[in-house]
């Protein structure tokens, strides 16, 4: 049969009650529903728009709150050669723009973008452009979760960084040497946060970064890594924030942080610390206890309208939704009843019947066969990402 219609983004909010008149206003409930959407949220639409500026490929929006609490970036902290380069769009320029203004204060931005407007992207051109205002000049660390994620930052440098020239050099993963010494010639180091953590690497990069003295910058993806006060993830990334003073930051992630609590890995955001507002994080977070929602958008707050956080997201304005099947082959049916089978021979055996050795089994359980319906789909949804790709389109697979 032909598939259904496209679902407008409304229809997927409609309930049984949806069309019911509104007794107050006499609307019908879509109307109330689409007011409300507008109330909640709203596009966003970056402050740098320079003629030489391209758009972002998608319409971006964030809620009501942020949109009006966020801060407008100016031009001028963005350097003249990054703004010609069209290697960034307008939103993205933002981004960059409000994080070299807050470096130059000596605090830093969280850019809470969700996928698809390009974080990484958005911290190499925060790393590019704050070469281009020391004069060509610094050093460099990058600090993601793993160390298949330095093939996005090559990409991404090859985008933004290879126009403008910045960091000729070939960069290495750790950028150490056999000797465990930095190498000289490499002016950007790649590093996870399990580099971090182990013995000697942290002091190394503070040394390091150190020589470049205030020409030296950090780019922290994927900060949530670090969001556990008593993690020693956490720990270490204070360590380089608090022992260089002169280095400029700058924190993305998609889920930074859903309370007060997960703040501790970031004092450069400037909410604890000295000449914050509060002495230490655990003020900070005994000031707002509740942790309600309330509490903690008031924080993010006032932390977008100094310019320390950033928010947006993929508009979902046109987009439409339908489930897809994927028929399992013969071969994908033989596989899923061999692990059945396997399961239940192993449960037999009766070595799980205690409390902790059964939870074990039924969690194995839970993932193994996870694993397996997730990874029978791949072939289909490669082939069909695959042909929206030739069409001219791009995809994101979450």
């Amino acid at each position: 049969p032909p598939p259904p219609p496209p679902l407008s983004p409304t229809a997927l909010h409609t309930d049984d009650a949806g069309e019911q008149p509104d007794k107050k206003t006499g609307e019908d409930g879509e109307s109330v529903k689409r007011t409300e959407t507008r109330e909640l949220f709203e596009v966003y639409v970056p402050s740098i728009t320079e003629p030489m500026l391209v758009p972002h490929p998608s319409a971006l929006y964030s809620s009501s709150t942020m949109v009006h609490a966020m801060r407008k970036p100016e031009a001028t902290y963005v350097h003249e050669a990054l703004r010609r380069s069209m290697v960034l769009s307008s939103a993205q320029m933002d981004m960059v723009a409000l994080a070299s203004y807050r470096a130059a204060s000596g605090l830093a931005l969280l850019a809470a973008d969700s996928t698809g407007v390009g974080k990484g992207r958005q911290l190499v051109g925060f790393l590019v452009n704050e070469w281009l205002r020391a004069g060509r000049a610094g050093h460099f660390l990058y600090v993601s979760a793993s160390g298949t994620l330095v093939a996005d930052l090559s990409r991404d440098l090859q985008a933004v960084g290879k126009p403008l020239g910045f960091l000729h050099e070939p960069f290495e993963l750790g950028g150490v040497t056999k000797d465990k010494r930095i190498n000289k010639q490499v002016k950007l180091v790649y590093c996870t946060y399990a580099m971090l953590r182990s013995a000697g690497r942290a002091k190394q990069l503070i040394t390091w970064l150190k020589q470049a003295g205030s020409t030296a910058a950090v780019a922290f993806d994927e900060i949530h890594f670090a969001r556990s006060a008593k993690s020693k993830s956490c720990s270490v990334v204070c360590e380089l924030q608090n022992k260089l003073p002169d280095c400029k930051f700058a924190f993305a992630s998609g889920t930074a942080a859903s309370s007060t609590r997960e703040l501790a890995c970031m004092p450069r955001l400037g909410l604890f610390g000295r000449g914050a507002p509060y002495s230490d994080h655990t003020q900070l977070c005994e000031r707002f206890s509740s942790n309600s929602d309330a509490a903690t958008e008031c924080v993010f707050g006032c932390l977008a309208a100094e310019g320390g956080l950033i928010a947006r997201q993929l508009s979902l304005q046109g987009c439409s939704f339908q489930l897809e099947q994927h028929e399992l082959t013969d071969q994908q049916i033989v596989t899923h009843e061999a692990l059945c089978a396997w399961f239940v021979d192993l449960n037999a055996t009766g070595a799980f019947e205690e409390k902790m050795p059964k939870a074990q089994f039924w969690a194995t359980h839970l993932k193994a066969f996870k694993a397996l319906l997730v990874g029978f789909r791949v072939d289909k949804v490669a082939s069909d990402v695959q042909a929206h790709v030739e069409a001219g389109g791009s995809a994101v697979v979450t």
